[in-house]
């Protein structure tokens, strides 16, 4: 076997144990490991500075790379990727990055992660999933404070546009693509008493509530301008517990099918939400 073809296939083994690339099709992931650049640090080299840009994502091969200071929950060691978070959300590094032994990666920088995740849908949704499932295994922390919601009794095209800019994960998409997802989603309403989710049941779609009070088993209730869902619809995750009305529910919904045809057609609104998922899983980080 040549010994590009040997090249290539170790770094397709070696990506394909990457949790956030594990469901990617072959060419993209081919895609990838064409792009990536084999790097060799000595024991004791500085990857990056204290409070520095993150240039790079660095999958570790071989060795161990540890961010100074930190438990052992910040390392990475092989098939264990450093840098993902940041080079994402385009945060700076916290603490510097050391190779604590001969360490050899495979390295990505963010404009050519930027450029492979708008190129290549499968990657950017295993990548959305992983980063979504990872945020619903923070520990709970206080529900965001409701948005404003438009009066009006069936909401326009603009009214959809101003529900889903004060949303944290979709404010950075471009208005193109928040139109698209505007036009796409659906107003429903449900009786008093009526079960929106089955405990258990895969989440497929968010919730957007317009009207009334949604009980989300022992988690409580969520009123007019709380959002149920969003993350776990990307997540592929199941209910917990069951949602049930009530009182009568006006939400707009959001299917996870409507979600990924809109990130098709416009990748910038996935790069948007991967950097808030980002920032989000550093921020619990700091806090752990």
């Amino acid at each position: 076997m040549p010994e590009s073809d040997t090249t290539l296939l170790r770094r397709l083994i070696a990506l394909r144990h990457v949790p956030a690339f594990a469901t990617a099709e072959l060419d993209e992931l081919a895609t990838l490991a064409d792009n990536a650049t084999e790097t060799e640090l000595v024991a004791g080299e500085e990857l990056v500075a204290a409070g520095a840009p993150v240039p790079h994502m660095h999958l570790v091969l071989a060795g161990r790379i540890e961010m100074a200071g930190t438990p052992v929950a910040h390392a990475w060691g092989p098939y264990e990727v450093f840098g993902t978070l940041e080079v994402l959300s385009g945060r700076p590094a916290r603490r510097a990055a050391v190779a604590m032994a001969a360490t050899r990666t495979l390295r990505l920088s963010s404009v050519e992660l930027a450029d492979l995740l708008e190129d290549n849908l499968g990657i950017l949704a295993s990548t959305l999933r992983q980063l979504a499932r990872s945020v619903v295994a923070m520990p709970p922390h206080p529900p965001a404070p409701p948005v404003e919601v438009p009066t009006s009794p069936l909401l326009g095209l603009v009214e959809r546009l101003i529900l889903f800019r004060q949303q944290a994960l979709l404010a950075g998409g471009k208005l193109q693509a928040l139109t698209m997802l505007a036009q796409v989603s659906v107003e429903r309403t449900w009786p008093a008493g009526a079960e929106i989710a089955a405990a258990g049941s895969l989440t497929t779609e968010a919730l957007f509530i317009l009207d009334g009070i949604v009980k989300d088993g022992d988690r409580g209730r969520a009123g007019r301008g709380t959002t149920l869902g969003l993350v776990e619809t990307i997540a592929a995750t199941k209910h917990a517990t069951a949602l049930v009305a009530a009182t009568p529910v006006r939400a707009l919904t959001s299917s996870v099918d409507a979600l990924f045809d809109v990130l098709e057609d416009h990748a910038s609104l996935g790069l948007a939400m991967l950097e808030g998922l980002a920032a989000r899983l550093l921020d619990d980080s700091d806090r752990a």
